[in-house]
C-alpha cells in the first residue's frame, strides 16, 4: 500500500514507522528539509486521489500552498494513526492517556505530573509535544500505565480519532496570531479537545476559563448543527461539559514554606522560579488526586513533600544559567548579575509571566532581551509589565525594530534594537556592568549598604541585576529551535563575561 507524508519532523517519522508495520510499503514524502523529498509547495491533493495522507501538525494552513482538507477521511495524522493501528489493537493492556493543553505551562506541568507519578511508583511517560511522540512511546514502552500527552492547538486541530481518558485545559491566552485569525478561533481549538474524551473520562478546566470553553463549544455547535453527526458529537460534548471538574488553585505563602493543595515544602528546595510554577504544580497534584488518587492515599504528607522537592528543573524555562559577582574593594557592598534563560517563551503572556516572576519587587533591576521570528505577537499586552519591572530592553531578530517602536515612547526605559541575539547579549551585559558600578558608587558615597532591589539599607547586602531573555517569539529566524536559542544564549553569556 502507498501513503503520502506531508512534513517529516518527529510526527512524520513516527507516522511512517506505524504505517510500515501495518502493510504500507510505498511512501511519497513532501518536506523542505529532507533529502530526496519533494518540496511541500509541489503537493497537490488532486494528484493522489484518496491515497492515505498524513499531515504534520507543524504545517501552517495559512501559509502552505494547497494545504489539504483535514476533514476528509483519507487525510490523517500521527495521533489518529496511534488510535487506529496501536490502541485499537491492544486487548489486554491499554495505558491511561491524559491529554494536557493550554497557552502556557504545558511542558512544565507535564514534566511535574510525570515526575510526581514516577516517584509515586507509576510506569508513566510524557510524550506528544514534549519528548517522544505518542506513537514511539506506545511502541517503545508497551507496559506503560499512564501517558501524559502534551497537546498543542495545532495537533488538536487535525485530530479525529484519538481517544483520551482525561483532558486538562490549563489556561487560555492570546497567541499564535500567525495561524489563527481571531483569539476566539485559537481558544476554540483548545476547547475542541473535549471531542476526544471517552465516555467516563475526566475533564479538568481552569475555573477562570470554564465559561469561555462552554460558550465557544455551544457557538460552534450552533454554527455547524447541520453537519453530519453534529448532534451526536454535541450530545457527547454536552455530557462532558456537565461534569467539568473546576481547577481552582489553593496556594499560600509562609516565610520559609509554601503550601499547595494542603501540602507544604521549603521554598529553597523547590527547583522552579515564580508563582506561575506553583500554579503548574497545583495542576499536577490536582490531576493526580482526581484521576489516580490511589497513588497519594498511602503516603504521608512528609513523603509527598520530599517528592515535590525532587522534581527536576527544566532547561530554557526561567532557568538561572549564570551568576556574575562584582565586589567593591572599598566596602562590604557587592552586586551580582543573574542571567535567566527563558527561551521557551514564544508569546506575550510568557513575557509578562517571566517579568512578574523574576523578582518579588515591584520595580526590579531587569534588563530584558526580547524578540525573534516575526509572528504578529501582540507585544502591546506586555507593555504594562515591561514598564513596571524593566529598566532596559534589548530587542533582537526580525521583531527588533517593531518592538523598539512600541517601547521607545516609554521614556524611563532604555530601548535598543539589535540585529542578532549575540549582539543583544553583548550590549545587555555591558549595560548590566555599567549599572552595577553606578549602584556600587552610589552606595559607597552614601555610606550605606544595598538591599536586593537596589534601595538603601543599613546592612551591607548584595544588590541584584537580572538579565532576562524572554523572547516572546519563535526562534526560527536565527536558530533551529528554542533549545538551540537557549543554549546559544548561555554560550554568548559565557563568551561575553570571559575576562571580565
Amino acid at each position: 500500500m502507498k501513503a503520502i507524508i506531508l512534513g517529516m519532523g518527529k510526527s512524520g517519522n513516527t507516522a511512517k514507522r506505524i504505517l510500515s508495520q501495518n502493510g504500507y510499503t510505498q511512501f511519497h514524502i513532501y518536506d523542505d528539509n529532507t533529502p530526496n523529498a519533494k518540496p511541500l509547495n509541489t503537493y497537490r491533493n488532486q494528484d493522489h486521489g484518496n491515497t492515505l495522507t498524513v499531515v504534520s501538525p507543524g504545517l501552517n494552513p495559512q501559509t502552505m500552498t494547497n494545504y489539504p482538507d483535514t476533514t476528509l477521511p483519507h487525510i490523517t495524522n500521527e495521533l489518529d494513526l496511534c488510535q487506529r493501528y496501536i490502541l485499537n489493537k491492544q486487548k489486554n493492556h491499554k495505558p491511561l492517556i491524559i491529554g494536557l493543553t493550554g497557552s502556557s505551562g504545558k511542558t512544565t506541568t507535564a514534566t511535574m505530573l510525570t515526575s510526581l507519578l514516577k516517584q509515586l511508583g507509576a510506569n508513566v511517560h510524557a510524550c506528544g509535544n514534549i519528548g517522544n511522540t505518542l506513537g514511539d512511546t506506545l511502541y517503545d514502552s508497551p507496559n506503560a500505565e499512564i501517558l501524559v500527552l502534551e497537546l498543542s492547538s495545532f495537533q488538536i486541530d487535525i485530530m479525529k480519532e484519538l481517544l483520551l481518558d482525561a483532558y486538562i485545559i490549563l489556561n487560555l491566552a492570546d497567541t499564535h496570531q500567525e495561524r489563527y485569525t481571531t483569539t476566539e478561533q485559537y481558544h476554540l481549538s483548545k476547547a475542541m479537545g473535549v471531542r476526544h474524551l471517552k465516555e467516563n473520562a475526566k475533564l479538568i478546566i481552569n475555573h477562570e476559563h470554564i465559561n469561555t470553553v462552554k460558550t465557544l463549544l455551544q457557538q460552534h455547535h450552533t454554527h455547524n448543527r447541520n453537519a453530519d453527526n453534529a448532534d451526536n458529537a454535541d450530545n457527547a460534548i454536552q455530557k462532558h461539559l456537565e461534569k467539568i471538574i473546576p481547577a481552582k488553585h489553593k496556594i499560600y505563602f509562609g516565610n520559609s514554606y509554601t503550601y499547595v493543595n494542603g501540602l507544604h515544602f521549603l521554598n529553597s528546595r523547590f527547583n522552579f522560579i515564580g508563582n506561575h510554577n506553583l500554579i503548574n504544580l497545583h495542576y499536577a497534584l490536582f490531576t493526580i488526586s482526581t484521576i489516580a488518587p490511589h497513588y497519594l492515599q498511602t503516603l504521608e504528607s512528609k513523603s509527598i513533600t520530599h517528592i515535590i522537592e525532587n522534581i527536576p528543573p527544566l532547561p530554557h524555562r526561567m532557568e538561572p544559567c549564570h551568576t556574575h559577582h562584582i565586589k567593591n574593594n572599598n566596602s562590604a557592598n557587592g552586586c551580582k548579575i543573574i542571567f535567566i534563560n527563558d527561551s521557551k517563551s514564544t508569546n506575550a503572556q510568557s513575557v509578562i509571566t517571566a517579568l512578574t516572576n523574576t523578582s518579588n519587587h515591584d520595580k526590579a533591576n531587569i534588563i530584558l532581551l526580547i524578540g525573534g521570528q516575526h509572528r504578529r505577537t501582540d507585544y502591546c499586552t506586555a507593555l504594562d509589565a515591561i514598564n513596571k519591572h524593566a529598566i532596559a530592553i534589548y530587542s533582537f531578530g526580525e521583531e527588533a525594530h517593531r518592538i523598539n517602536k512600541l517601547v521607545t515612547p516609554q521614556k524611563h526605559i532604555t530601548s535598543t534594537p539589535c540585529k542578532t541575539l549575540r549582539e543583544g547579549v553583548q550590549q545587555s551585559i555591558q549595560h548590566a556592568l555599567d549599572e552595577a558600578q553606578t549602584m556600587l558608587r552610589n552606595a559607597e558615597n552614601d555610606g550605606v549598604g544595598l538591599s536586593r532591589n537596589g534601595n538603601n539599607n543599613t546592612e551591607p547586602d548584595d544588590s541584584v541585576i537580572y538579565v532576562l531573555m524572554s523572547p516572546g517569539s519563535p526562534s526560527f529566524d536565527e536558530f533551529q529551535s528554542f533549545e538551540d536559542r537557549g543554549n546559544r544564549f548561555k554560550m554568548y553569556v559565557a563568551e561575553a563575561l570571559r575576562g571580565v
